[in-house]
């Protein structure tokens, strides 16, 4: 008997007998070689019959190891090496007649097995740049494989588990005709069920919940110790292939979703993501983790919990959250392109489940800042856009995810992440929110937050309302609830200047207002005065300000103090004064300009030219150029930085 016969027969001994998992190697290392030197196709086809449903090979997939990776890897290893030495004159088994004896020997065994070869043989020759006509017929048998598996063995794990990682392995080689072959409805389907509930990948965030019985109060602080089974079930699931490969594997079902022609499949993955991110959030808020905001955990969490195991776990946790995003924009990418052919019933239904699943996971996107990358920010906006749509719907989303305003509770981190998701959301979606559910929901929560933030974590929602408001505010159906909260809003504004609010967002806020309030905004018709008391007391505020002292940082990094800030957000609302009001209010800046000196006036001198010259419009500017020319502007205020004017 020849070497290779020799070592087949070895190996197909060693294949029928029980094995340990150590073996793995040293069997398929053995597989590459003689399935590229055995020169009989009969061999060869017994061979891959054997790698692909010998009692070892399905023992070691019952182990918990999924087998698909090193099938690939080993099929993929043969025919880069068969390619490599096909030669006429050398070889005696010639390539199409090796495959031909491959396709015959993996017949019949199971669909997610074949799906490992031929995925293997496809990218093997794929990345050797074999003869087009074999990559065809190797691209072409994957595919039509892959069609079959996806049709018989939707809800089998195992196989949702081959399917993606073969499909994160030949997606890059496909080409147009092939991926035109796939069935993408039910590749989204298989992937996004194998993806967030394969025991063997998230496992239906089932590790969240082990944590919480896991957790201990030491000294006063949380304690989550290396040595708990949760830890540990973490650790191994970040080492485990599965988890490793969890960006393309997102990949492939985002692929699925962009490709898909039935509303129908996009809306089902939509479904089991909510269902998983769901399960998730309450199991995070349960935990002990969630009582504390990230600012403050060294202060509240063992030395251990917090350089050793949270740090994992949000790890863990980031790759799900940027995994789910890449599958969201895909879906809600596929609905704007093919918008002609959808329904408003279904991308409404699509767009509310978006909100949902983002929801979900903003404990996870606050704290990484996930909400600043593009395409987060493009599928958030595009979906709420969508609801914008269907104000009944918007209605129904803030009232169902409105936090509580308790005094108690505001403050706590839970609140504090769905309350900024919220007031995010209401930002956007202002323009169709009807007046009563702002008075009844938006406003209260968004009042809880506009006062001076007490702790650093505040910050962000302090922002988020003020932001809110003002949008609100500026909302068309607003008109008379805005009338209410105008002037507090101004006062509060004052309030937290400039501790907590910059120069820029104080020029900002009162420009906004002063636009909302003044002619031809719908608010002028039936609170003429509003405008007029705005600019009052920011006048009153500029009045009492400090000159000098502790210097405010402006965007183009220059440094001014209270009162010149103050001044600088006055003159920014100059183009919004009614004409029959401007050189009054010129009259009255100037007034206040003038006790100012040296740099600080230069400063509101450069600014107000270059609010005459470009902000205000014809009449305005006219009325302002009179003013400073001949009614005493120039002399009154800026002789000293502008006698060349």
């Amino acid at each position: 008997m020849s070497t290779n016969g020799q070592l087949l027969h070895d190996l197909i001994q060693a294949l029928h007998r029980p094995d340990d998992l150590s073996k793995q190697r040293e069997v398929f290392g053995i597989a590459v070689h003689l399935l590229t030197e055995l020169t009989s196709s009969h061999n060869v086809s017994i061979l891959a019959s054997q790698l692909l449903q010998a009692p070892t090979i399905l023992s070691w997939d019952s182990a918990g190891t999924p087998i698909t990776v090193p099938l690939v890897q080993c099929f993929r290893a043969a025919a880069m090496n068969k390619a490599r030495e096909d030669n006429p004159q050398v070889t005696a088994l010639r390539m199409p007649h090796w495959l031909d004896a491959l396709k015959k020997g993996i017949r019949g065994c199971p669909a997610d097995k074949q799906l490992a070869a031929l995925c293997g043989i496809y990218c093997g020759l794929q990345i050797t740049g074999s003869g087009s006509r074999q990559l065809r017929n190797a691209e072409e048998a994957f595919c039509v494989t892959l069609n079959l598996v996806l049709t018989t063995n939707e809800a089998n794990e195992s196989t949702a588990s081959a399917v993606l990682y073969c499909m994160s392995q030949s997606l890059p080689h496909l080409s147009e005709h092939g991926k035109r072959v796939i069935t993408w409805d039910s590749l989204l389907s298989v992937s996004v069920r194998g993806l967030y509930y394969s025991g063997s990948a998230l496992g239906n965030g089932d590790f969240m919940k082990q944590t919480i019985g896991d957790t201990q109060v030491v000294d006063g602080r949380v304690h989550w110790p290396t040595t708990s089974r949760s830890f540990e079930r973490i650790s191994a699931l970040t080492k485990m292939p599965f988890y490793l490969g969890m960006g393309p594997y997102a990949n492939v079902a985002a692929s699925a979703a962009a490709r898909c022609y039935d509303s129908r499949s996009i809306i089902s993955a939509l479904v089991v993501i909510d269902a998983f991110t769901s399960s998730l959030r309450k199991a995070w808020e349960n935990s002990p983790f969630s009582k504390v905001h990230h600012i403050l955990e060294k202060e509240h969490f063992s030395e251990e919990t917090t350089m050793s195991t949270t740090p994992l776990l949000w790890h863990v946790l980031k790759r799900i959250s940027f995994a789910t995003s890449i599958i969201l924009h895909a879906a809600i990418s596929n609905f704007i392109l093919s918008s002609a052919t959808r329904n408003k019933a279904e991308s409404l239904r699509m767009a509310s489940f978006v909100v949902q699943i983002m929801h979900n996971l903003y404990f996870i996107t606050a704290r990484i800042g996930g909400d600043t990358v593009a395409t987060y920010d493009f599928t958030f906006r595009v979906a709420l856009d969508i609801i914008c749509q269907h104000p009944g719907e918007a209605d129904k989303l803030l009232t169902e995810m409105a936090p509580s305003v308790q005094p108690k509770t505001i403050y706590h981190p839970i609140n504090m992440s769905t309350s900024l998701f919220f007031l995010n959301m209401s930002e956007h979606l202002a323009p169709v929110i009807p007046p009563l559910l702002f008075k009844e929901i938006v406003f209260p929560v968004a009042e809880a937050y506009m006062k001076t933030p007490v702790e650093v974590p505040c910050r962000p929602l302090f922002e988020a309302a003020h932001s809110v408001v003002l949008a609100l505010i500026m909302a068309p159906q607003m008109k008379e609830m805005a009338s209410e909260v105008v002037v507090g809003y101004a006062q509060n504004t004052l309030t937290a200047f400039p501790g907590h609010i910059s120069p820029r967002q104080l020029s900002l806020a009162f420009a906004t207002l002063v636009q909302a309030t003044a002619q031809p905004a719908p608010l002028y018709a039936k609170h003429p005065e509003l405008s007029e008391h705005v600019l009052d007391l920011l006048l009153q505020r500029a009045a009492v300000a400090h000159i000098g002292g502790c210097p405010l940082r402006l965007d183009d990094g220059g440094m001014v103090d209270e009162k010149s800030a103050c001044l600088l957000a006055y003159a920014e609302c100059l183009p919004h004064v009614a004409p029959e009001n401007m050189i009054r209010r010129l009259e009255l800046l100037a007034g206040e300009v003038g006790k100012l000196a040296g740099e600080e006036r230069r400063r509101l001198v450069d600014k107000l030219w270059h609010v005459i010259a470009c902000e205000l419009d014809v009449a305005k500017s006219e009325l302002a150029v009179y003013w400073w020319h001949s009614f005493g502007g120039k002399d009154k205020t800026f002789i000293e930085e502008r006698a060349n004017l």
